[in-house]
């Protein structure tokens, strides 16, 4: 009896010390919050910043293909509107846009024929040039898309069924001269697997960021792509989720360090992100971290090296709040 009384305990602790392993995040502590007066508005999407900190968000007037960018100036919170001319509305609808680190806003948008338009605007939102990709769209599906500040663009997909028998499946990263629309590189399966027996998410994983270093970071799965301003691969970082289930799905970058934006869906069925912070030379974490607002503030990415910033709500204004990487 007195065996079984140990054997029945023991099994107990060994099952509390299960449950208790379950990792979950740190909240980032806050350093600071500041009312902006600005009320809440709707977005698509994770908002994009240049190295100034400018914010630009999809708003999109409630409809995903609609093509309206906002930008908040850092300094003012000014806000100025980025939108497809109506002749061009008509079609193409909105696919994606990118923010250099200068601050060059450029839409990509998409219709039948004649395929994908990339569309440069001004600082005052008007539109400074259009040109036409030398892409099928109806042969690869583009999953990234990040501006550079020489009118480059950096794209990632998968070619799909209309694309050659050889290349279907396939992953691609390509160059493209924003003003000509020409092809000027492009590699071929960029994203061998870190390890060889991890398996193909079942939902799109990855981000694409251009990085006031010059090089593009390249998100996918479990691992960081760091991409040189000529199209090359220059290094791999990998790196392992705190648990299982969770997405890769957006990605900061600022000087020496990187955070992954990892989504879940919780027992509501409501998307939580957390935020998994690398040191980008050495590929350790420093810090797994939920956002703050108890976990509703939006991530708009690194405002200095050690800090996030996050857009808070407050009695239907937006609050900027700083949080410390510990």
């Amino acid at each position: 009896m007195r065996i079984l009384l140990c054997v029945v305990l023991f099994s107990g602790t060994l099952g509390l010390a299960a449950a208790q392993a379950i990792p979950e995040p740190k909240v980032f502590p806050v350093s600071s919050a500041k009312e902006l007066g600005i009320p809440f508005f709707p977005s698509f999407g994770f908002p994009q910043s240049d190295r100034d900190g400018d914010l630009f968000f999809h708003v999109g007037a409630g409809v995903y293909s609609d093509a309206t960018l906002l930008k908040l100036s850092h300094s003012s919170w000014d806000p100025t509107l980025f939108k497809l001319p109506a002749e061009l509305a008509r079609d193409y609808n909105f696919y994606d846009y990118s923010v250099s680190p200068a601050g060059d806003v450029w839409m990509l948008a998409n219709s039948e024929e004649p395929g994908f338009l990339a569309v440069e605007f001004d600082k005052s939102g008007q539109v400074k040039e259009q040109t036409h990709l030398d892409i099928a769209i109806d042969e690869i599906d583009i999953g990234e898309f990040a501006a550079l500040d020489n009118s480059v663009l950096l794209m990632s997909g998968v070619y799909g069924a209309k694309a050659a028998p050889g290349l279907r499946g396939h992953s691609l990263l390509a160059l493209f001269d924003g003003s000509s629309g020409k092809k000027l590189r492009d590699v071929q399966d960029p994203f061998r697997p870190a390890d060889p027996a991890e398996k193909p998410a079942a939902m799109h994983e990855g981000a694409m960021v251009a990085a006031p270093d010059s090089n593009i970071y390249l998100l996918h799965q479990s691992q960081i792509l760091v991409v040189n301003a000529g199209g090359e691969v220059t290094r791999r970082i990998s790196f392992k989720k705190p648990k299982p289930g969770l997405l890769a799905a957006n990605l900061s970058v600022s000087t020496g360090r990187a955070a992954v934006w990892l989504s879940e869906v919780d027992k509501t069925n409501h998307v939580v992100l957390s935020f998994l912070v690398l040191d980008l030379a050495t590929g350790k974490p420093l810090g797994w971290y939920s956002a703050p607002d108890s976990g509703n503030a939006l991530s708009i990415g690194f405002s200095d090296t050690n800090s996030l910033a996050f857009l808070g709500r407050k009695e239907g204004k937006l609050v900027l709040i700083e949080a410390a990487v510990q």
